[in-house]
């Protein structure tokens, strides 16, 4: 049990993070479809630093509190496994959440039906958004296998196996719009992040370096298509102002080995 903030200073801190960013984004009023997980922007765009911001950002109030919750929660999993293994779970379940909705949307858009590539994913709304937790139900399924035992839930006692199974279940039920893909993948990254020699495999020096790559990945994409927004709006621009402006055509010819313009008398 967490008594005190300095326990877990990676956890409190992803907490004001989250909350930071939420207070902008509501203050400002920053659409949705400015920062969520979108396939289509992703993957023809190039727009990889959607991956990120899609998994902290939040849209709701109450999807921010009942995510805060769910964190602090599993912060018990910084205080045994340490703060230098916690951030490198925790940024590859983030990862491969992202990577397995990139997956899905392949697959949908190739072989189904599906509006999935177009949908954005971030968190509770009305609208063509659905909430995206992948990250908290793998860290839920990463400490189910770590632990073993039964899980007590909504006052049932159910295997460790099962529990995240039955909690999305649950989720499903009380949130419609809930993004199955998001928890899904989420639930297999923690499963196979628990299994000894993957996990032995994606720590340390090689976790670290795979961050800093994808850093700089997220960075790069972030400025381009910033870039590139801003090379539209000139060409709009551009086009607006040329297309008002009335345009003239001048005949040119030569004359006794002379260049004459149409406007020149001969």
């Amino acid at each position: 049990m967490v008594s005190s903030f300095s326990e877990v200073p990676l956890t409190t801190a992803l907490e004001l993070v989250c909350g930071a960013l939420w207070f902008y984004l509501w203050k400002y009023k920053v659409p949705f479809e400015q920062i969520a997980f979108n396939y289509n922007r992703i993957t023809k765009n190039q727009e990889y630093w959607r991956m990120l911001t899609s998994s902290f950002c939040h849209i709701k109030l109450l999807h921010l509190m009942f995510n805060m919750s769910s964190l602090w929660n599993i912060a018990v999993m910084e205080i045994i496994l340490g703060s230098v293994r916690y951030f490198e779970l925790t940024f590859l379940l983030l990862l491969c959440c992202n990577i397995s909705m990139v997956i899905y949307g392949w697959t949908a858009s190739k072989f189904f039906s599906s509006d999935f590539s177009r949908s954005y994913h971030i968190g509770y709304s009305e609208k063509k958004i659905t909430k995206k937790k992948g990250v908290l139900f793998g860290w839920m399924t990463y400490q189910c296998n770590l632990f073993g035992g039964s899980w007590s839930m909504f006052g049932m006692t159910v295997p460790y196996y099962l529990a995240p199974l039955v909690s999305l279940v649950i989720i499903q039920l009380l949130v419609p719009n809930a993004s199955l893909v998001g928890h899904g993948s989420g639930i297999v990254a923690g499963f196979l992040l628990s299994i000894k020699p993957i996990g032995y495999i994606f720590q340390g020096l090689f976790t670290w370096l795979l961050f800093l790559v994808f850093l700089v990945v997220m960075c790069v994409s972030y400025f381009k298509s910033q870039s590139t927004n801003i090379d539209l709006n000139l060409h709009t621009f551009a086009t607006s102002v040329h297309g008002n402006a009335p345009t003239t055509t001048t005949s040119i010819k030569i004359v006794n080995g002379k260049i004459v313009r149409g406007s020149d008398n001969i």
